[in-house]
């Protein structure tokens, strides 16, 4: 099985929030451990877990995906991983694979299709990430980049 790494500036902390609770239900706690106590966290667990969402649905285009772990954050990371020189403060990372052999690669480049897959596609930012004024679209191609893939 292939395994893949995905780093990325977008907050897509796995909560388990999966729908809006009623201000009658709080407080909840997510699977982070983290207590949501009023909308305003409850709503930024629910959008974390939409971006969580997001990424998985695309990895998951081509083919049935295992996943081997869910993001964790990479505190006061060097975005060196992808490609520029500056530090990010926080780069979530999981991993990911398929039962199939380069299923995400074209014409010999690695990764390639899965990088066109996600490339453009909308993200929520304003949640945890550490970078100001990032973009809320995946960028995988381009001078600047803040989501990459790579073959572990």
């Amino acid at each position: 099985m292939n395994k893949v790494v995905c780093y990325t500036l977008f907050d897509c902390t796995a909560t388990g929030i999966l729908n809006h609770a009623k201000v009658t239900q709080l407080p909840l706690t997510d699977r982070q451990g983290h207590i949501l106590s009023d909308q305003t966290a409850l709503t930024k667990a629910r959008n974390q877990q939409r971006n969580w969402e997001t990424l998985t649905q695309l990895i998951s285009l081509r083919t049935q995906v295992t996943i081997y772990s869910e993001p964790q954050i990479l505190q006061d990371a060097s975005v060196a991983v992808l490609g520029l020189n500056r530090r990010a403060g926080r780069i979530w990372t999981f991993e990911f694979g398929s039962e199939f052999a380069d299923i995400y690669d074209i014409s010999g480049k690695p990764l390639a299709a899965l990088t066109q897959d996600c490339d453009g596609v909308p993200l929520i930012t304003g949640l945890e990430e550490a970078v100001e004024n990032l973009e809320s679209v995946i960028k995988t191609t381009g001078a600047v980049i803040n989501t990459k893939f790579v073959y572990q």
